[in-house]
């Protein structure tokens, strides 16, 4: 994290891209949507450099642990199998810590899981407030 912001504050999203789309994309749906990909990519190189460069920060450096344990509200903690940012060792961590908390390890996907499995979200979503029947 600390390498990509420092990558993001001298090259801009440029630097990063490459291996974010391999994050955040499998190879199916890089090659069946390209159109989805290029939208994303747009959007990044559209983020100020030194504000995402300053999230990448946060995320590297921010202890979480004492907030999540206070969460008490009903939360639902997904990531795809394969996602390097939000991992799902993260995950499990993130749910072992919030009481009470559901965890959707989604099978094959990666980073973007809205935009690869958008019905699949939207039934975990629905399903976890009890609307999915």
């Amino acid at each position: 994290m600390r390498e990509r912001a420092s990558k993001l504050e001298t090259q801009g999203a440029t630097g990063v891209l490459e291996a974010a789309l391999e994050r955040w994309f499998t190879p199916e749906f890089r090659a069946r949507h390209p159109e989805v990909v290029e939208q994303r990519v747009q959007r990044a190189k559209s983020n100020d450099p030194k504000g995402y460069a300053a999230a990448y920060r946060v995320f590297a450096t921010s202890d979480m642990d004492q907030p999540l344990s206070q969460i008490r509200a009903p939360a639902l903690v997904m990531t795809g199998e394969h996602d390097g940012g939000s991992t799902p060792r993260m995950a499990r961590l993130i749910h072992e810590r919030v009481a009470g908390s559901r965890l959707e390890i989604l099978a094959g996907l990666r980073h973007n899981v809205i935009a690869e499995a958008p019905q699949l979200i939207t039934e975990k979503v629905l399903a976890f407030f009890g609307s999915g029947d």
